[in-house]
């Protein structure tokens, strides 16, 4: 498990914001690139640090942050995500949970054609069309990561979110909450011209494959669950 102080979620929260604000767009196509160059589809949480967090007495909401920190392997810039557990006044009570990437493996040019397998499991159309979208995106861009408020820097789900994959895994064995990435697409207030694409989170509880188990695929029946509210607003 690891996990993060303060003082290095504040500096790793403040890289972030410089990235968006780059002129160039260079860092963050960089930032969200796996161990073989390819653009993250997911990140990752074992249950039972999920079990950790939501156990956490006086949760109110679990907060999403987004974090750029430097791979310990070649020292380049990647996108982290940190979870932790708010109160009802928003105030932490928790420790900062980080999540993992995939595994190299997981993400090489063999296996595009077991992401886009993955995708059509997923039994909601609307969450399946943001995944296509981040997976197709040409270039990402600092407009989508931000709304009306400002640049993005996380999203705040209910306990509930995280609550409901936990009563699918008892006990706790392999399984994993996966994150992921997405991209919102809709037509905003001031720009109702052209669509809008906004970056965005989906959760669902996924087992991962058996090592060693001839033609395994991680696979999961589970809903996605995506009842969050960006930051900012919020907390």
């Amino acid at each position: 498990m690891e996990t993060i102080s303060q003082e290095e979620f504040d500096r790793y929260a403040a890289k972030w914001l410089h990235v968006l604000t780059k002129r160039s767009s260079g860092d963050l196509q960089q930032c969200f690139l796996g161990a073989n160059e390819v653009r993250m589809p997911y990140v990752s949480f074992p249950i039972e640090h999920i079990g950790w967090l939501i156990s956490t007495v006086g949760s109110h909401h679990i907060e999403a942050r987004f974090l750029v920190m430097s791979d310990g392997n070649d020292q380049k810039d990647r996108f982290v995500l940190a979870l932790y557990a708010v109160d009802a006044r928003g105030i932490r009570i928790s420790a900062y949970y980080l999540a993992k990437p995939p595994k190299p493996a997981q993400l090489g040019a063999d296996n595009a054609a077991d992401m886009n397998t993955v995708a059509e499991q997923v039994p909601h159309y609307m969450v399946k069309k943001w995944l296509e979208y981040w997976n197709e995106a040409g270039e990402l861009t600092p407009e989508m990561f931000v709304n009306s408020y400002g640049l993005l820097q996380g999203y705040t789900f209910s306990v509930d979110d995280f609550m409901k994959p936990l009563f699918n895994s008892q006990p706790f064995g392999a399984q994993e909450l996966r994150v992921g990435l997405g991209l919102h697409k809709y037509f905003s207030a001031l720009h109702y011209s052209k669509p809008t694409y906004t970056f965005g989170l989906v959760l669902r509880l996924y087992k991962p494959a058996t090592p060693g188990e001839a033609g395994a695929v991680e696979t999961s029946s589970e809903p996605f669950y995506d009842m969050s509210t960006p930051c900012p607003p919020g907390f």
